[in-house]
């Protein structure tokens, strides 16, 4: 299985990089250059999108089999690796959690659709451009009074979406905040909209913020959630920057990062062997996110030392 790469027809020219482009195109020069000069050119490839990365990379290492010897050697070749392997299983999870074009309803002792999209928040970095879309479009198929909720789920993972498919989240939050009456729960304390609009307000570009203003100054009625919006998302601020310390808690072990991809991969396995719609699917979930983001945090990390000290070899020559 290759990691993250679309299709030919899933990719958007206008958003590939020069340097994209050059490795992707058949008669490029790369094609003539030795493993060598191939691995060099690689190490400039990685940048903070994970797909986009995974995809250049991924073009360089089909050059021929230069390209592939490159991708075998050195920090960039572990890093390549580690980072396909880490994909790979990211987006196993992710099909199988939110699987085909549409939410699984809820049963009995399965997750809800919600838990379904939270769960899958710190994953969307590693998935294609099209299973994006999808997972925007599973969000706005979702009944009316579920999708701001589900939106509210994956608040802190917007960017990673990008900006066409957070643009639509954002634009169905303000549609929602519109409707007259406003849209409520909790005995009409609480407006999943304002939630939204509050906690995700830095994704607002201007002309949004002006629009939701607009409703704020026009409708009395929605002050009052808004306040209780605002209110809220402090005291969740507040706990998340102090957060429970236990005494007796001790520090997590820290596993070599090669162990931990193991774990991510065994887990994986056995998400997708059980289902989309398996009793307890993301009861060890959590710990699965968490290895996810440690494992690739700190390949990326040790790949960008890697870096400085090549940069530093150069410079003392």
């Amino acid at each position: 299985m290759e990691l993250l790469m679309p299709s030919s027809s899933q990719r958007t020219p206008p958003r590939e990089s020069e340097s994209a482009r050059v490795k992707s195109d058949p008669a490029s020069p790369n094609r003539n250059l030795p493993s060598d000069v191939l691995a060099k050119v690689a190490t400039y490839v990685p940048t903070q999108d994970v797909v986009e990365t995974a995809r250049d990379l991924g073009n360089l290492e089909r050059t021929g089999s230069a390209g592939r010897e490159a991708l075998r050697r050195g920090p960039i070749g572990i890093y390549h690796a580690r980072v396909k392997r880490i994909g790979t299983s990211a987006k196993a999870v992710f099909d199988t959690i939110i699987p085909g074009e549409q939410l699984p309803d809820w049963q009995v002792n399965r997750p809800s659709e919600t838990a379904r999209t939270r769960a899958v928040g710190p994953l969307l970095k590693f998935q294609s451009e099209a299973g994006k879309a999808r997972f925007t479009t599973n969000i706005l198929n979702l009944p009316q009074p579920d999708q701001c909720d589900a939106i509210l789920s994956v608040i802190k993972h917007l960017d990673d979406l990008g900006e066409v498919n957070k643009t639509r989240l954002i634009e169905r939050s303000i549609e929602i905040l519109q409707l007259d009456p406003p849209l409520t729960w909790n005995q009409g304390q609480k407006c999943p909209a304002a939630d939204v609009l509050v906690q995700g307000e830095k994704h607002l570009n201007d002309d949004q913020k002006t629009r939701v203003q607009h409703e704020r100054n026009n409708r009395p009625e929605l002050l009052r959630l808004f306040r209780r919006a605002v209110a809220d998302f402090e005291i969740e601020k507040n706990m998340a920057a102090h957060p429970r310390r236990y005494q007796d808690a001790k520090e997590p072990e820290v596993k070599p990062i090669d162990e931990v991809i193991d774990i991510i991969e065994r887990y994986s396995r056995s998400v997708v062997t059980r289902g989309p719609n398996a009793i307890g699917l993301l009861t060890a979930h959590e710990s699965f996110v968490k290895n996810v983001g440690d494992a690739y945090t700190r390949t990326r990390a040790e790949f960008d030392s890697s870096s400085r000290d090549r940069d530093r070899s150069a410079l003392s020559r």
